[in-house]
């Protein structure tokens, strides 16, 4: 018996199987199907007696098509904070605007759960990382990282996905940015440049 909530125990307390429809009997036939992040917590019943409960966490790498998960939009030198009155974007270096946003192009479902997105910076504590949370994606659907959250949300509002905040910065002369699987694998790589063939009004002139 096993449950995939990561919660809930197969055995009650007195013996018996936990009535809970979270509870499901493993068959060889049709074992389960993970298709997102989870835990399972599994007990074996024979003869009246119960195994010891055994728990583990699955996690599935959006590198199982690596080409499911692309990065669409880079935002590393935004242009300053809008001063007119009533816009409501925050008061700070216009740095703190950056963000890096992330689609499944693919047709299938992924979760993100340990991706990492790192930086190239020379120095570790400019450098940008971050990892994933549980994060499932749909086909076409999109996901942002950001630099300052609060920043982030007065100037494009809160409607956005946004699956956290990064450690360290986008350099505004250019950087090398990866993104690697919860295995390890490379999903993809490449560096962006304040230069061409990157367009000049990505360099602080509004565009991204």
């Amino acid at each position: 018996y096993y449950t995939l909530d990561g919660s809930t125990d197969p055995r009650l307390p007195g013996g018996a199987v936990n009535p809970s429809p979270a509870v499901l009997h493993y068959s060889a036939e049709s074992p389960p199907l993970i298709t997102h992040g989870v835990t399972v917590r599994a007990r074996t019943l024979r003869d009246g007696h119960w195994s010891a409960l055994t728990e583990a966490t699955f996690r599935v790498a959006a590198a199982a098509d690596a080409g499911n998960l692309r990065i669409t939009e880079i935002n590393y030198n935004p242009p300053d904070a809008n001063p007119v009155p009533g816009l409501g974007e925050a008061d700070v270096d216009n740095d703190q605007f950056e963000f890096v946003e992330l689609m499944n192009v693919g047709s299938q479902p992924i979760d993100l759960a340990g991706v990492q997105l790192r930086g190239a910076d020379s120095d570790p504590l400019d450098r940008l990382d971050f990892t994933f949370a549980p994060t499932p994606l749909s086909p076409s659907e999109r996901v942002v990282v950001v630099r300052h959250l609060d920043a982030f949300a007065s100037r494009y509002g809160t409607g956005l996905r946004v699956a956290g905040v990064y450690s360290g910065k986008l350099p505004n002369g250019g950087d090398s940015l990866t993104v690697v699987a919860a295995d390890g694998s490379l999903i993809e790589q490449f560096t962006y440049d304040d230069s061409d063939p990157w367009p000049d009004r990505a360099d602080g002139g509004g565009s991204s």
